[in-house]
């Protein structure tokens, strides 16, 4: 009976009712500094890399047909096809950066919902991804470098020592040699002349 079709205006309110863990609901006490007593929800979450898998349930507060669409700002490029599913997991979330889940639906005749639900949470990077751990590393690499290079010039210092140290030695015997010549000549010299006085 066309009399009783009637188009429903009055856009869906929607609700964050839960975020799971691994597709297990958790307390969240544990996990934040402060959980919402209204939602239960945890406040200004920030997780550890190995806790990036999380689900988040929603739903709408209306008895007509719902539709959903759903992104995570940070990780998503678009928002999701419609769909009547109330829940959106996302596994291996990248760590190291600040994320917004957000949700919208639309109901059966075409009204969306007046607000868009989000929640923001972190995924802290693992210690080796972290701006410290960098500069730590470039510290360290800096140091190796310069000790390596203050070692092979105090090795080649040593060596320029050793060498002069030869050269030294060795232009020393050259002079003994030179002069023990020089006296050798000189005798032989004398000898000569001596010779050629007697034979005159």
């Amino acid at each position: 009976n066309p009399a009783y079709d009637f188009v429903n205006s009055t856009p869906p309110k929607l609700l964050l009712s839960d975020i799971r863990l691994f597709y297990e609901n958790v307390d969240w006490s544990k996990y934040a500094d402060k959980v919402d007593e209204k939602t239960k929800l945890p406040v200004g979450l920030e997780l550890s890399h190995k806790n990036n898998h999380l689900t988040f349930d929603f739903q709408a507060l209306t008895t007509d047909e719902v539709k959903y669409t759903y992104i995570l700002e940070g990780l998503d490029d678009h928002w999701s096809p419609l769909t009547t599913n109330t829940e959106a997991p996302y596994p291996n979330i990248p760590p190291g950066k600040k994320y917004t889940f957000k949700v919208k639906a639309v109901n059966s005749d075409g009204y969306w919902s007046n607000d868009v639900v989000s929640y923001t949470f972190t995924i802290s990077p693992p210690f080796w991804q972290t701006w410290w751990f960098y500069g730590l590393s470039l510290i360290i690499v800096m140091s190796a470098v310069i000790g390596f290079i203050n070692w092979r010039t105090a090795r080649l210092e040593k060596e320029k020592k050793k060498l002069e140290t030869k050269v030294t030695e060795r232009t020393q015997e050259l002079q003994v040699a030179h002069n023990q010549l020089s006296y050798a000549y000189r005798d032989i010299k004398d000898s000569i002349q001596y010779a050629k006085q007697i034979q005159d």
